[in-house]
């Protein structure tokens, strides 16, 4: 693939033109990535501010980008078997689209997707990790020392941007019933905490026993109220010791949930990322699954100062003791 593209490269009118149009490629399933990705939109605007940036995403993952004022043009792909007939099929609209600059991001971009790339037209290509791929115009490399707000910003910093702010940013509608909820469930002397228990592999899951034994510890704490969320719906045989059972509708009610409670504590960093949105501290449980545990943390962590961690072999494994004590740490640091 390398040799090919390199060599039909060759052959290509190399003239960077004036970035008037931009396309975002956001092909991933990763809440998190887009919550994160906000930034990013954000800056590039500041960085070009007439030009016009369309994002290509899945959906329904485009959710994140609601009412999102940096956004000029919004392509969606549905989240399916097959999607990548339908991207090849928006390939053939993106070329006609003439765009000056295509950026996509992806750990690590596979053969397909610089294929994709390179087939754009655009003159000027950002991607990650593709060492001698001679048609990227600005390569950006994986550092697992670094999170991956911080190598983003760098991407921002080869196009020319000096001064990068990367706090996220959601542009969601309000939600006044789950605000009544959290001032209904929120007494003055204890803290609302909410609970995720989900995570995007078992081994980041807890189960349903470990839930309860968590529930039943924070509550003989009388410290929080706590409220369950249970968005996949299968958890409310142990909801019995929390203080509310939050079934979410979609992502703006999650949104608001975490928007109006103190801390989280969670084994999804997609919800640690809403978190961060909102400068919630929260405890995040992190299970060692496919990649190292450490670059999972460093790459991926809460970016909230008061925010922790507590890592193991799976989060079934985590003490309800030990995440106790840190949610402590977390409110002596945040009173």
């Amino acid at each position: 693939m390398k040799y090919l593209l390199n060599f039909l490269y060759f052959f290509r009118n190399k003239k960077k033109t004036e970035i008037k149009k931009i396309l975002f490629v956001r092909l991933d399933n990763k809440i998190g990535d887009s919550i994160i990705d906000t930034f990013f939109v954000r800056e590039l605007k500041k960085l070009f501010p007439a030009a016009s940036i369309t994002l290509l995403m899945l959906s329904p993952y485009d959710a994140i980008f609601e009412g999102n004022p940096y956004i000029n043009k919004m392509i969606t792909v549905p989240f399916a078997r097959g999607k990548w007939r339908v991207a090849l099929y928006k390939l053939l609209q993106i070329r006609a689209e003439h765009y000056d600059l295509v950026i996509d991001i992806p750990w690590p971009a596979t053969a397909k997707r610089l294929a994709y790339l390179y087939f754009s037209g655009a003159r000027q290509i950002m991607s990650a990790n593709n060492k001698g791929f001679n048609f990227i115009t600005y390569p950006l490399f994986w550092q697992p020392e670094k999170h991956i707000r911080e190598v983003l910003a760098d991407g921002l910093k080869l196009l020319g941007a000096k001064n990068v702010d990367c706090s996220y940013e959601l542009f969601l509608q309000d939600q006044p019933q789950i605000a009544k909820l959290a001032a209904d469930l929120k007494p003055d002397h204890k803290k609302l905490l909410v609970f995720n228990p989900d995570g995007a592999s078992l081994k980041s899951t807890l189960r349903d026993e470990n839930i309860k034994k968590i529930l039943h510890v924070l509550k003989n704490s009388g410290l929080f109220t706590t409220v369950l969320s249970d968005y996949k719906q299968r958890h409310s045989s142990a909801a019995a010791d929390a203080d509310a059972l939050f079934t979410s509708k979609g992502l703006a009610e999650t949104a608001a949930l975490i928007k109006h409670c103190d801390l989280v504590l969670s084994v999804d960093t997609g919800i640690v990322h809403l978190a961060d949105v909102y400068k919630k501290p929260a405890l995040v449980l992190y299970s060692s699954d496919s990649c190292s545990v450490e670059n999972n943390r460093v790459l991926f962590s809460s970016v909230t100062p008061s925010s922790k961690f507590l890592q193991a072999e799976t989060v079934n494994a985590i003490e309800p003791a030990d995440m106790l004590n840190l949610l402590k740490d977390i409110l002596n640091e945040t009173n």
